[in-house]
């Protein structure tokens, strides 16, 4: 992560009491990753770096998430994401079914 995504994609992290609870980034125009550790889910971090993020992005914000994580779809639907395309996982790399997800 430091030496890959931090240097080359821009990077939001949500800290409490000085640690690092949660992160995500974005990279032309894709939410690359989201993400809040489990003991801090549930609490509005998770929305409040979708909203920064959604401010950096240029234009309209896209992400893929896989069809069995029905928490994130669930999450971004409630954040006004639209589904826009969904695949039969062929074209990634774990091979599994995904959705390709707009916010306009």
């Amino acid at each position: 992560m430091r030496d890959t995504v931090v240097p080359s994609q821009e990077v939001l992290v949500a800290e409490t009491d000085g640690v690092a609870v949660a992160y995500a980034w974005l990279h032309d125009g894709y939410l690359r990753g989201l993400y809040v550790h489990p003991s801090y889910q549930r609490r509005g971090i998770g929305a409040a770096l979708l909203s920064e993020i959604k401010k950096h992005a240029a234009g309209e914000l896209q992400l893929w998430v896989f069809e069995a994580n029905e928490g994130a779809i669930r999450f971004y639907h409630r954040h006004g994401a639209q589904i826009v395309r969904k695949t039969d996982g062929s074209g990634n790399e774990e091979r599994l079914p995904d959705r390709l997800m707009c916010f306009r």
